[in-house]
């Protein structure tokens, strides 16, 4: 199942966006959230809990999970669930311990 996500940091801004790249994605479900960037994601929280084996997250931008540690979290339980982390934008995420074995 392909989940997508959007979050606004900021009242102004719209999901508008980020939704329509979702959906055109595929996500079968798109949830999203107001929360800033340090602040709890509740329903981020809810979405990584009901993955399972073989599930999406996607996300429009990795930023949309949060601060670079937020995503670090984010990534390791998703990867627990043997889910998949997808970003639009293309980013990939590599994960500090890999980068740690690197050196």
């Amino acid at each position: 199942m392909k989940i997508g996500y959007a979050r606004l940091s900021a009242k102004v801004q719209s999901f508008q966006s980020q939704s329509e790249e979702l959906a055109e994605y595929g996500c079968e479900q798109i949830i999203s959230e107001n929360a800033g960037c340090g602040s709890e994601k509740p329903e981020l929280s809810k979405i990584i809990a009901q993955l399972g084996t073989g599930d999406h997250l996607v996300v429009q931008r990795l930023d949309r999970l949060g601060t670079p540690e937020d995503i670090c979290k984010a990534f390791a339980e998703i990867q627990k669930k043997e889910a998949k982390l997808i970003s639009l934008s293309g980013e990939h995420f590599i994960h500090p311990s890999v980068i740690e074995d690197l050196a």
